[in-house]
């Protein structure tokens, strides 16, 4: 149900937020996004995801990842940490 999703996701973001207090977070139903100051930061927000997802028992789909970042300079760095741009 929406209620049951909303009120697991709402839990995740805390657990998210607390481990990293630096990061923006924003959900829509079940679509999570954050922005975070440095791309070793983002790899690490992503990689809480992943793990709070599976200890919840959801299921996560790696393939619909998709990561930006408004200059070239940036989407570089994000690459060099190993995040695919673009994917999707």
């Amino acid at each position: 149900s929406m209620d049951g999703i909303t009120a697991m996701l709402t839990v995740m973001v805390k657990l998210v937020k607390k481990k990293h207090p630096d990061n923006f977070q924003m959900l829509f139903v079940d679509d999570r996004t954050w922005a975070t100051k440095t791309p070793r930061a983002c790899c690490e927000v992503r990689d809480t995801w992943r793990h709070f997802s599976c200890v919840f028992g959801l299921v996560d789909n790696p393939s619909q990842d998709q990561f930006t970042h408004p200059t070239r300079n940036g989407r570089k760095r994000l690459v060099e940490v190993g995040i695919p741009l673009g994917k999707r």
